[in-house]
């Protein structure tokens, strides 16, 4: 009877320290809104903590509930590029890659798509120091270009 007692009891346990510790997390994290832009920070754990951040832009077709692009924006350490990470549907032309353009006078930061799962296609690009400064100091919105199964451009708002 002890035995079925300890087996239940320890299920239990976990869940309570599952809730307490997820507690304890959401209490480390914030979000912040900047118009199309979410940004979210998490305060890791270690001495000293040191605290993650990351923004993101999803954009969505009128009336739909799947995203149609996700842009997350990272700098893990200080020191090397700014990572753009991509998610686009499955329905792209993977050799061209994408690219990222402020307009159309702009060459734009190129990348390779890595992998595709159901959920989307995963691109990566990296913004050197340069290519920040522009992007900040840009007044219109810029674009997500890539090409569709059948070849043709498409363009992505990006604000």
């Amino acid at each position: 009877m002890l035995y079925l007692r300890l087996r239940t009891a320890f299920p239990l346990a976990g869940i309570v320290l599952a809730i307490t510790a997820g507690h304890a997390l959401a209490q480390q994290s914030t979000a912040a809104t900047y118009e199309d832009w979410v940004l979210r920070c998490v305060t890791q754990a270690g001495t000293p903590p040191q605290k993650v951040c990351d923004i993101e832009q999803v954009t969505q077709v009128q009336g739909k509930n799947t995203p149609l692009s996700r842009v997350a924006v990272a700098r893990p350490a200080k020191g090397p590029p700014i990572k753009l990470v991509i998610q686009l549907p499955v329905n792209v032309w993977l050799p061209t890659g994408v690219k990222v353009q402020m307009n159309d006078k702009d060459p734009g930061l190129s990348g390779s798509f890595t992998h595709c799962v159901p959920a989307g296609c995963f691109a990566e690009v990296e913004a050197n120091d340069d290519a920040v400064k522009k992007f900040r100091a840009a007044t219109e919105p810029g674009r997500i270009v890539l090409k569709n199964p059948a070849q043709q451009d498409i363009a992505i708002p990006l604000s």
